[in-house]
């Protein structure tokens, strides 16, 4: 980490769709991989030092008074320094280049295993610092609603649909009815495995639900009595199991009694009605154990409840509020929703950016910085706080 940054949200992020950099309030750029975001870092100072690769433009002025802010809606960065012998402004932007395909890796090349850089000291002394993600070995069902939700969204709002769009949608139903009942790692990527995650379960029934709904708002053809009687069952299922009648809540895997914040998300994306009873008190156990100071945590098994009432280690997962929030706005408890939404937005750094996680003990921004999640989850929790009567909604996760 330079010398000049003091946590993750002195960074603010430019790129090209091809790759990307952090530049700190310093005027120095820590972070760029080169020419891919998965390339190897050329400069690296983020997780280590100055040693570890730089490129700084700035004053000698070191008690300079710095502003930042992006020019209208783009990535080009304005950083403006206010230094004793006159203003200073830095300029940093990257050439914008083609569009970024979203696969395995960004060119479709196999990852390749999980590795540590022993060698670097990790942002702010946080260790290990590791390369590549072995999650991508992991079984996450969940996963294949998104692709449905995405189609089922551009059908909605006027998207054209030929038959062979139709064709990518059916086969991946196909396939979530195949593989919905198999255990998998969930929506953490836990490397324990082999659980029956209640959220990957209602996300596959996501996928179902606004398959059907795709296909009859298409005029497709297919057994659209088939899947309706599928998604019956998943739903069946997925009440039976995965609710703990002796907690009274849903719980974060079948036979659990964990709680786990994805629960928000029932009532969001449709699975069960704001106002279900079941909802209401997952809800309220959410809050009661997974919320501080208005700040998610992700699961109770995180230790929220430590000796002598002491924060987790781990800090408040951003997007989570945001789904809280949406819950509230469900439930009709729209000033709680608001309050939560505005404590959220009031921890975006200076140019706007969101971390991925919060630290509610210190105050201060952590974790992955910028992240999608966090922006996403602000979009879709603005978009439904501002419906009179918000009804329920695809979500970004």
């Amino acid at each position: 980490m330079s010398a000049c940054a003091r946590t993750v949200a002195d960074y603010a992020l430019i790129g090209d769709l091809q790759s990307a950099a952090l530049v700190g309030r310093s005027g120095s750029t820590d972070w760029f991989c080169a020419p891919r975001f998965d390339s190897d870092a050329s400069f690296a100072a983020l997780v280590g030092d100055d040693d570890n690769g730089s490129w700084c433009v700035a004053p000698v002025d070191e008690n300079a008074h710095v502003t930042r802010r992006y020019r209208g809606a783009t990535l080009v960065l304005e950083t403006t320094f206010d230094a004793v012998d006159g203003r200073i402004r830095l300029v940093d932007f990257m050439p914008t280049g083609t569009q970024q395909r979203t696969i395995v890796r960004v060119g479709g090349e196999r990852l390749t295993g999980e590795e540590q850089a022993s060698w670097l000291a990790g942002f702010a002394h946080s260790k290990p610092v590791p390369i590549a993600n072995d999650a991508h070995m992991q079984f996450q069902p969940g996963v294949y609603w998104d692709l449905v939700m995405c189609f089922e969204h551009a059908q909605r709002v006027g998207v054209p649909f030929e038959a062979e769009h139709w064709q990518i949608i059916e086969s991946v139903m196909h396939y979530i009815e195949k593989v919905w009942q198999r255990p998998g790692n969930g929506i953490w990527e836990t490397r324990k495995g082999g659980r029956q995650y209640v959220d990957s379960k209602v996300m596959a029934w996501v996928g179902i639900d606004r398959g059907i709904a795709l296909a009859q708002r298409g005029g497709f053809v297919t057994d659209v009595a088939h899947w309706q009687a599928l998604a019956a069952r998943m739903h069946v299922e997925i009440v039976r199991a995965g609710y703990d009648e002796h907690r009274g809540t849903f719980t974060q895997y079948y036979g659990s009694q964990e709680l786990d914040a994805s629960l928000l998300l029932m009532p969001v994306v449709g699975f069960l009605p704001a106002d279900d009873p079941r909802v209401a008190r997952t809800v309220a156990a959410i809050e009661r154990e997974l919320v501080v100071d208005g700040f998610v945590y992700r699961y109770s098994a995180d230790g929220v409840h430590e000796p002598g009432g002491a924060l987790p280690s781990e800090g408040a997962f951003t997007i989570w509020g945001f789904w809280l929030a949406q819950a509230y706005a469900l439930m009709g408890r729209h000033d709680d929703a608001r309050a939560v939404f505005e404590r959220l937005v009031g921890t975006a750094n200076d140019v706007g950016l969101l971390s991925e996680e919060f630290d509610v003990a210190r105050g201060i921004a952590i974790g992955n910085v910028p992240q999608g999640f966090p922006h996403a989850g602000l979009i879709d929790a603005a978009h439904l706080l501002s419906q009179r009567r918000p009804a329920s909604v695809g979500v970004a996760r």
